[in-house]
């Protein structure tokens, strides 16, 4: 639905009908509304959207028991099971809450606005004990993501709610809080905290990947470390060699800065960054006909700054626009450190005179991988 605008312009005001989309599925709410409502214990019900801390949208089913039956979102796994035979799982609303009846407006439509904000299901109580401490922290991070007061030890991530999204979150924070380094398929294969934290056992004791080990390195005379590169390292060197990659590999990275920066301050929180990660003062020369990849020692890496405040603000736009794009496609040298760039460009607006700046980094893909190792920073 829309509108004309004095101007002529066309405001658009929202859909008539409640289609949503949620993680990239068109659904229609009314279609999990009739589906509800062909249990027989189910008296009516409304599906609404709700959003999460993080943005994430998802389904929220509000139920009216029929008279003389128990409170189905008391325990909704067998409402969950009746649905599944009925939508595909993208249309299986996340939460369920027990309402009395459908609030309505004086006119006899849907008052959603008077709808009670949901508790969340509630799991049973066999459920939501947890044999170990490691199965308790993982239900409660499992809670945490998807925002709920409880998550049973034996139920099922992505049943619960989950997604792809939010798997990579639960990782992390599984990862860090056990100091076990788990691939994100592995909740995939492990969906539920008890059979994560077997799992999680079962790897400290076995782990299907060798460790990592440091790799060899041999010092030169100047000071610099050499090593084998990967072999995506190595790839992208043959690439080079045939002038056939130009600025394919390069990682663009622009950002804003009100006000006037500190340039000494700047140039030394990046200098500092690319002291600590020696991928960042890598080089590839050939040597014997191979590469070769050679770790400099510390070295200072000037920031390059380039002053717009003199041009019009319509120039000083159309100029930074052509240097952003003339530094992306830049090519780097391997055979030269650093593989990153560092550009600020500084600007002034016609507002108040406002000053400000473009920060431009410029790193190669090759640039940002572990000596040796394949593995990204």
């Amino acid at each position: 639905m829309a509108r004309f605008l004095p101007d002529g312009d066309i405001e658009c005001l929202g859909r008539v009908d409640r289609q949503v989309k949620i993680r990239g599925f068109r659904i229609e709410p009314g279609d999990i509304e009739a589906a509800l409502r062909t249990h027989p214990l189910v008296q009516e019900a409304l599906v609404t959207t709700r959003e999460d801390r993080s943005g994430h949208r998802s389904l929220t089913a509000h139920i009216v028991s029929a008279p003389g039956s128990e409170t189905l979102t008391s325990h909704p796994s067998p409402l969950v099971a009746f649905l599944r035979e009925k939508l595909p799982d993208h249309m299986i609303p996340r939460v369920f809450a027990s309402i009395d009846t459908i609030p309505l407006t004086p006119n006899g439509k849907t008052d959603f606005n008077a709808l009670p904000e949901p508790d969340g299901t509630v799991i049973p109580q066999d459920d939501l004990r947890a044999t170990t401490p490691a199965e308790e922290l993982i239900a409660r991070i499992f809670a945490d993501v998807l925002e709920r007061k409880k998550v049973g030890t034996r139920e099922n991530f992505f049943e619960a709610g989950g997604h792809s999204l939010l798997a990579f979150q639960v990782i992390s924070r599984i990862s860090e809080a056990l100091s076990a380094e788990l691939p994100v398929h592995a909740l995939f294969d492990h969906p539920s905290a008890e059979e994560l934290c077997r799992h999680v056992r079962a790897e400290r004791h076995e782990p299907s990947q060798p460790p990592l080990r440091p790799v060899s390195v041999t010092s030169s005379p100047h000071g610099k470390n050499t090593t084998r590169p990967s072999f995506s390292q190595e790839r992208l060197w043959v690439l080079e060699q045939s002038g056939s990659t130009g600025s394919a590999y390069n990682m663009p990275l622009t950002v804003e800065i009100k006000g006037i920066p500190d340039i000494s301050t700047l140039e030394r929180s990046i200098n500092e960054i690319i002291r600590r990660h020696d991928a960042l003062r890598a080089c590839f020369p050939c040597v014997s006909g191979r590469p070769a990849q050679t770790i400099l020692p510390e070295m200072p890496v000037p920031l390059d700054i380039t002053d717009l405040s003199h041009l019009p603000p319509k120039d000083q736009i159309i100029e930074s626009h052509r240097l952003i794009s003339k530094e992306a496609r830049y090519p780097f040298d391997l055979t030269r450190a650093p593989l990153i760039r560092t550009t600020l460009i500084k600007l002034r607006t016609s507002i108040q005179h406002q000053t400000s700046s473009i920060l431009l980094i410029t790193l190669l893909v090759i640039g940002n991988i572990l000596p040796g190792t394949g593995r990204a920073l």
